[in-house]
């Protein structure tokens, strides 16, 4: 199948999914409903599955993408498709209604902080349909272009997890052993400490302890009381660390590279990054860091008024990827903001 019939198929399913989501968003709305809704959207991706797959394999591989993961919103109103669309020639919007529909299936009654979230997804997706004037795919991109079964995806999660700790082999050991923050602080290896990010705005020059004990509280005040400080501990690191892993094997399966909003799956990203790769993972790093960083220090506002497609060609007449990637210094992080800052000062004054 050529690469223009197959784009041509995703432009009809984009269609028919932003149908879909229309119709099913009352459905969404409502506590009772909202399972049906999304075994709805679940069967229709099932549906479409065969030709995204060839999608994902001969143009998302084959070209270079870009993918929006790790988050469960997109601004558009305030917009955040511009950053978006800086660097890559594919650009996917990761669907989170795909892992909505995933704990769906999973669970017998949906938690009311998901039922609350799912409705705003679907609006989210509904802008990027309506609005983004076709530069962005919405895609399920981890629940659909993951070759791994989720079952092995969280043994893989659950392996990395304890390579984090000295004495312990496997889970049921951890909870056995790690009940408290003094046995986090204790068993946690000494060499990890001060590399990993426990929550947003981690700070390592802080006492390890100081710091688990504080993603502990934040973990507390989302989940409720219940738990041992351990279990506590295991749901606030473990989350970001499988949501790392799940993305970066996208990532390498479809030599896409991920632009990840939350700073803790990114940092794990960073720090998992050379297991999914070998000899051109200095590239992959240059590429990630550009990318995510570029996105962060844009200011949209800017450019909203313009229309996104003028803007895009902007962006491709500047050669804008290309110049960010040659301001990456892999030993001088400071020297490659500072690039990419003059870089984009540059852009603010270039007209296609």
């Amino acid at each position: 199948m050529s690469t223009h019939l197959l784009e041509k198929q995703i432009k009809e399913i984009q269609s028919q999914y932003l149908d879909l989501l229309k119709y099913t968003l009352p459905m969404l709305e409502d506590e009772k409903y909202v399972t049906v809704a999304l075994d709805s959207i679940s069967l229709f991706w099932h549906k479409k599955k065969p030709v995204i797959d060839m999608y994902l394999q001969y143009v998302v591989k084959e070209r270079n993408a870009v993918f929006y993961t790790a988050a469960t919103y997109f601004d558009v109103e305030n917009g955040e498709q511009y950053p978006f669309i800086l660097m890559g020639d594919v650009h996917i919007f990761d669907d989170p209604l795909g892992k909505y529909c995933e704990i769906c299936h999973r669970w017998s009654e949906m938690p009311k902080a998901f039922t609350e979230k799912v409705p705003v997804c679907a609006k989210d997706n509904i802008d990027i349909l309506e609005k983004c004037e076709g530069l962005v795919t919405v895609l399920p991109l981890r629940s659909m272009g993951n070759t791994i079964e989720e079952a092995e995806l969280i043994k893989i999660g659950e392996k990395a997890f304890i390579e984090f700790f000295d004495n312990i082999t496997n889970l049921d050991d951890y909870f056995k052993t790690c009940i408290t923050v003094e046995d986090v602080n204790n068993h946690f290896k000494d060499e990890y400490k001060d590399v990993v990010c426990l929550y947003e705005n981690d700070d390592i020059s802080v006492n390890f302890k100081a710091r688990v004990e504080q993603a502990i509280d934040i973990t507390r005040t989302l989940m409720g009381e219940g738990y041992t400080q351990g279990e506590y501990f295991y749901f606030s690191f473990f989350g970001p660390l499988q949501q790392a892993i799940d993305v970066l094997l996208v990532s390498a399966t479809y030599q896409a590279t991920p632009l990840i909003r939350y700073p803790v799956a990114l940092h794990n990203a960073f720090l998992l990054l050379p297991n999914f790769y070998d000899g051109n993972c200095k590239d992959v790093m240059a590429k990630i860091y550009t990318f995510n960083y570029l996105y962060k220090m844009f200011d949209q506002s800017i450019y909203y008024s313009e229309p996104l497609s003028a803007f895009y060609d902007s962006v491709k007449g500047f050669s804008l990827e290309t110049k960010a990637l040659s301001c990456y210094k892999d030993d001088n992080p400071k020297q490659t903001l500072e690039s990419l800052h003059t870089l984009l000062e540059d852009f603010k004054k270039y007209k296609i």
